[in-house]
């Protein structure tokens, strides 16, 4: 048997419903409601049977609801609702009657990748990853389409649905830096480097004012390097 869904009401149809027919069938045939009274319990299987034929929830399925509701001292709406529906999986766990569940077939973990303005990132390219304390097992990996959507997280999630919906903001501005490198080489007119060539790095400001930001010199076929010319608050 199936698991009792719920929220589960007066004229809904369906499997789900079906699935609650069986369970009430069971508790009918095993004397597990109305234990005392036969006749109630004839009564309500032959009204049952028209609502099984119609997969149905009528008069009949919400009054052995209430019934089953009330013998274990549950609100007696006639609706099932999650305390009524855990209780019934319960009961049917005990008998030996509920389907294990299965694992399942795949998992599936998708969102939209968009700017903190909402704009989304077209072509953006996403991994999803299973990570553990040793290592990460790449699962797989997708690009955002034209609306941003695509499937493809590291994020991590514990106790994940089969389905997992996250979506990823991107900051607008670009990541804050301490300070820039520039590099290059300095060549003569036939080729060669040029060697022991003394460089400095100005800044021009308005009313052609000059500010020295570095200096270095070429060494070798090392050409221009500086490993720190000047930092972006100058």
């Amino acid at each position: 048997m199936n698991k009792i869904a719920y929220p589960l009401n007066q004229g809904m149809q369906g499997p789900p419903v079906a699935d609650l027919h069986n369970a009430m069938q069971v508790l009918l045939e095993r004397s597990l409601i109305l234990a005392n009274d036969e006749a109630a319990r004839r009564e309500l299987a032959a009204a049952l049977r028209r609502d099984r034929d119609r997969q149905s929830f009528n008069r009949a399925t919400g009054k052995l609801v209430s019934v089953f509701q009330r013998e274990w001292r549950l609100q007696p709406s006639g609706d099932v609702d999650r305390p009524t529906a855990d209780a019934l999986n319960k009961l049917l766990r005990e008998l030996g009657l509920l389907d294990p569940e299965r694992p399942p077939a795949f998992l599936l973990v998708t969102g939209v990748v968009h700017r903190e303005d909402g704009v989304p990132l077209r072509g953006t390219r996403m991994q999803a990853a299973h990570v553990t304390d040793r290592r990460a097992i790449r699962l797989g990996d997708d690009s955002a389409d034209a609306e941003g959507r695509t499937i493809g997280s590291s994020q991590v999630i514990p106790n994940a649905k089969p389905i997992e919906t996250i979506d990823i903001i991107v900051p607008i501005a670009a990541p804050a830096v301490d300070h820039h490198t520039i590099q290059g080489a300095i060549l003569l007119e036939h080729g060669l480097l040029a060697e022991k060539l003394k460089l400095r790095l100005y800044r021009r400001d308005f009313g052609d004012k000059t500010t020295l930001l570095s200096e270095t010199t070429t060494v070798g076929a090392t050409m221009l390097k500086s490993t720190r010319l000047f930092s972006k608050r100058q």
